[in-house]
C-alpha cells in the first residue's frame, strides 16, 4: 500500500470512530407509529435513523422501536413511551451514557462498562447505574418506577438528598416512589421470569448476536496497524 493509500484508509477509519462518537444511537427497529423530537420538532422516525443527544423518542399504542447504542448496548421501548438521550460523553478511558425515561417501558441489555465507566438510567423518582445487566424499567405517571433485574446487577437510589445507591442482584424487583430514598425490594416470580423470556426472546437473541458482532470486529480491527493508529489520532 502507497503513502497516499494508507493516509486514505486512515482518514476512512478516522471518520467512522468520529462518526461513532457524534452518534450516540440508531434505530434499528421500528414497528408501528415511533417518533422523535429534535429541538422541539416532532417527526416520525424512520428505521435507522441515527439518534443525537437531548433527542426524545416515543412510541404510540401498540408500537414499540429498538434502538442501538455504539456502546454495545441495546434498548426497546414499549408502546406508549417515552424516552431521552441526556448524555453522551467519550473521553481517552471513560465513557459516559445517560438516559432518562419520562413514562412507559424500556427493556434493556447493557453490555458490561469498564472500571471508569458510565451507564446511567435516570426516572422522576430514581437513578440507576448499570453493571453490564439486562433489566426492565417501568415508570407511571406519578413518576414511580419499578426496576426488575433479570441478568447482573444494578444500583438504584433516589434523588433526595441522603439517598444511598441499593445493589440490586438478579432475579430481584425493585419499586420507588417520588421522594423515596430507595426502592421496596422482592423477588422476582418465576413466573414472571419465563413470561420476560418468552415475551422479549427475539430481542435478547438480537442483542447478544450484536455484543458478539461489535466483539469480533474490535477483535479483528484491533489487529490493523491503520486502525491502532487512527485510535491514537495518527494520520501518518
Amino acid at each position: 500500500m502507497n503513502k497516499f493509500s494508507r493516509m486514505f484508509a486512515l482518514a476512512l477509519i478516522g471518520l467512522a470512530l468520529a462518526q461513532a462518537d457524534e452518534m450516540p444511537a440508531k434505530l434499528t427497529l421500528v414497528v408501528g407509529d415511533v417518533e422523535v423530537t429534535r429541538n422541539g420538532v416532532a417527526f416520525k422516525a424512520p428505521l435507522n435513523y441515527d439518534l443525537l443527544m437531548g433527542d426524545i423518542v416515543s412510541t404510540k399504542a401498540e408500537s414499540y422501536c429498538e434502538i442501538k447504542f455504539s456502546t454495545q448496548s441495546l434498548v426497546r421501548l414499549e408502546s406508549n413511551s417515552s424516552m431521552r438521550i441526556e448524555r453522551k460523553d467519550v473521553a481517552k478511558d471513560r465513557k459516559v451514557t445517560r438516559l432518562f425515561v419520562m413514562l412507559g417501558e424500556i427493556v434493556a441489555k447493557i453490555a458490561k462498562v469498564g472500571k471508569r465507566d458510565v451507564y446511567e438510567v435516570k426516572t422522576n423518582s430514581a437513578q440507576a447505574f448499570v453493571r453490564g445487566t439486562i433489566f426492565k424499567l417501568k415508570v407511571d405517571q406519578d413518576g414511580s418506577s419499578l426496576f426488575s433485574v433479570f441478568e447482573g446487577k444494578l444500583g438504584v437510589q433516589g434523588l433526595i438528598k441522603g439517598a444511598k445507591e441499593l445493589l440490586m442482584n438478579q432475579n430481584f424487583q425493585g419499586k420507588i416512589t417520588v421522594g423515596q430514598l430507595a426502592p421496596a425490594v422482592q423477588k422476582i416470580s418465576p413466573q414472571e421470569l419465563q413470561k420476560f423470556q418468552q415475551t422479549f426472546k427475539g430481542f435478547l437473541d438480537r442483542s447478544a448476536e450484536f455484543e458478539k458482532a461489535l466483539k469480533d470486529l474490535e477483535k479483528n480491527m484491533g489487529k490493523n496497524q491503520y486502525y491502532q493508529k487512527a485510535k491514537k489520532g495518527c494520520l501518518f
